[in-house]
């Protein structure tokens, strides 16, 4: 596997694992109810792929789309600027909503946006955190075809 095309499959995380976590959440409580903080997060998860689901994906792909040509130091430095830019596009979406449109839709689904402020940065943090890590192991196991591990520091 080549490091940028692991980079920009890293970009579907967010998508991937709420679609994980509510397949898990829907089987688990097929077979029995799971322990309260179990079904908590992976509600959360979940939840977080549905409401911001759409506006990622739109996020992603202009950064993918900006990146394509780019540095591995490039994509590892949109990595770790990514979760607070895409709070921003959340603040703007919210903003345009409430400030275009008086309608019953404007005044729900903007403050359901403000909740997931906070939650979107440390949520986006810890994809960010499961990605560096699985770069690291990729690079440790030499998975990466012909990077070796001095590509991995000259970010």
């Amino acid at each position: 596997m080549r490091p940028h095309n692991f980079w920009r499959w890293s970009l579907a995380l967010p998508l991937v694992c709420p679609a994980v976590a509510f397949c898990i959440l829907f089987v688990s409580a097929s077979l029995g109810e799971p322990p309260l903080l179990v079904t908590q997060t992976l509600m959360t998860v979940s939840m977080s792929g549905y409401i911001l689901g759409v506006p990622y994906a739109l996020f992603a792909g202009a950064l993918l789309a900006v990146l394509w040509s780019r540095s591995l130091a490039a994509y590892k430095r949109a990595a770790l600027v990514a979760p607070i830019m895409f709070d921003l596009v959340l603040i703007a979406i919210a903003a345009i909503l409430t400030l275009t449109s008086h309608s019953e839709l404007a005044e729900v689904f903007a403050p359901k946006f403000r909740s997931f402020y906070v939650l979107e940065l440390v949520l986006g943090y810890v994809y960010v955190g499961v990605v560096f890590a699985g770069a690291w192991v990729l690079a440790r196991l030499h998975i990466f075809g012909g990077s070796g591990v001095a590509s991995e520091r000259s970010a």
